[in-house]
């Protein structure tokens, strides 16, 4: 480890784990296993079998498991290292599962000069507000209304419904993981971005079914007929586990997406014969 370890280093990889897939509809399936994942910091004080205990820089020990998919990391180096490199008095980064028996996920072993400025990483989502494409800046509301403004360079990564910040539009939710510079500002390393759905909910009783082309109709109380179409992410609940078995008459519940060319998507079904389960058909949830 001669080589000399820079703080953008050990962000890049422990930003590379935290950061999740996507949270909107350009990315349907986050990963749920790193939703508030524990992270650490410190010197290793205990290493025994199959665990670790790592002293942060408050004085606390959390002590992590190993297992067969934990991935031990040092950085500018080729070679992978392993737990048998961890010794006591080594500086690690720490990456584990949300849970406390969760084993560690990523650990990245780091020189004995290494002294991080500040945080890690900043991590904030919410929407996009404004975009200078111009001077490389974007700003951010979160939903505690508080106004962010980041800057891009040539190392931000993109993720979602864009490529690039040209891209980017006002009113689309955003996740971004940024790491803060000597001067106060934020620097964009990963930006999860896209137009969060429009998002339908219905209720009312099924009017028609056509199973083979993923459709069905429902009647509101109203008297608006509204058609909806299916896919493999449409989930079902009540009576029925998939559009073949829904049946006219059926009281139903629905949230959809609304699509670009107007039809409407369904995300959640709640359907059933009112009669039979003497019970009102409750509210879908948007998922």
């Amino acid at each position: 480890m001669s080589k000399k370890i820079t703080l953008s280093t050990i962000i890049a990889l422990i930003i590379a784990l935290l950061v999740s897939g996507a949270v909107f509809a350009a990315e349907r399936n986050p990963e749920p296993e790193l939703k508030g994942a524990r992270r650490a910091y410190g010197e290793v004080v205990s290493v025994r079998d199959g665990q670790f205990t790592v002293q942060n820089q408050k004085g606390k020990e959390i002590t992590f498991s190993v297992d067969e998919n934990t991935r031990f990391r040092v950085p500018n180096e080729e070679e992978t290292a392993t737990f048998a490199d961890l010794e006591i008095g080594q500086k690690v980064a720490v990456v584990a599962g949300p849970s406390e028996d969760a084993a560690a996920k990523l650990v990245i072993l780091l020189p004995d000069d290494f002294q991080p400025k500040g945080r890690f990483a900043v991590r904030k989502c919410g929407e996009i507000t404004a975009v200078d494409v111009d001077a490389e800046t974007f700003a951010l509301q979160t939903p505690s209304g508080e106004e962010l403004t980041f800057t891009v360079d040539e190392n931000t990564r993109y993720k979602g419904q864009l490529t690039n910040l040209d891209g980017m539009q006002v009113g689309w939710s955003a996740g971004v993981a940024a790491k803060e510079q000597e001067d106060g500002t934020l620097l964009a390393t990963i930006i999860i971005a896209g137009k969060r759905p429009e998002i339908t909910k219905a209720r009312g009783e099924v009017a028609s079914v056509n199973a083979g082309a993923g459709t069905f109709t429902i009647t509101t109380k109203d008297g608006e007929s509204l058609t909806f179409t299916v896919d493999e992410n449409t989930r079902y609940k009540g009576q029925l586990t998939n559009l073949d078995e829904m049946q006219v008459g059926w009281s139903a519940g629905v949230a959809a997406k609304v699509q670009e060319d107007g039809t409407l998507l369904a995300a959640v079904v709640i359907a059933g014969d009112r009669s039979a389960q003497h019970s009102p058909v409750q509210n879908p949830h948007t998922p």
